[in-house]
């Protein structure tokens, strides 16, 4: 399947980056959703079936403290990805992903299918991810 959409006219600045090519090849099956306002898109220990690029708001990512009481210690705008850890290998949610946002989003399935062709569209992120911050 490729995409009729070019990259560049996404809002989300991850997509927009991606070439033509890569962007047919790993995410041609995007799909928009529409997402209620505070929409729990993942507990912690739920499966990464999708992930969700984010081009309007903004996601929260909370964690629950020994109280019970839940913090955000964190916020996926249009420069991240909801569920990055499933293009880098990982199985399920080690966050919680609250957000008033609509992104396009992608089944991890089909992520998995073309790695076997190709390199995972995670080799950029595994590679800034593991560059030390300035002064360090």
């Amino acid at each position: 399947m490729v995409s009729t959409t070019p990259p560049s006219t996404y809002k989300n600045r991850i997509l927009a980056a991606v070439p033509q090519e890569d962007f047919d090849r790993y995410f041609a099956g995007l799909q928009p959703v529409s997402l209620p306002l505070k929409h729990l898109l993942y507990r912690v220990g739920d499966p990464l079936d999708s992930v969700y690029f984010i081009e309007e708001g903004v996601g929260s990512v909370l964690t629950s403290m020994a109280s019970g009481s839940t913090i955000e210690v964190g916020m996926i705008g249009s420069e991240g990805i909801v569920g990055a850890a499933a293009l880098m290998g990982g199985e399920v949610s080690a966050q919680q992903i609250v957000g008033p946002f609509a992104p396009p989003r992608c089944a991890t399935s089909r992520l998995s299918s073309t790695s076997a062709r190709k390199p995972r569209p995670a080799t950029g992120c595994t590679r800034s991810s593991s560059v030390a911050p300035a002064g360090s």
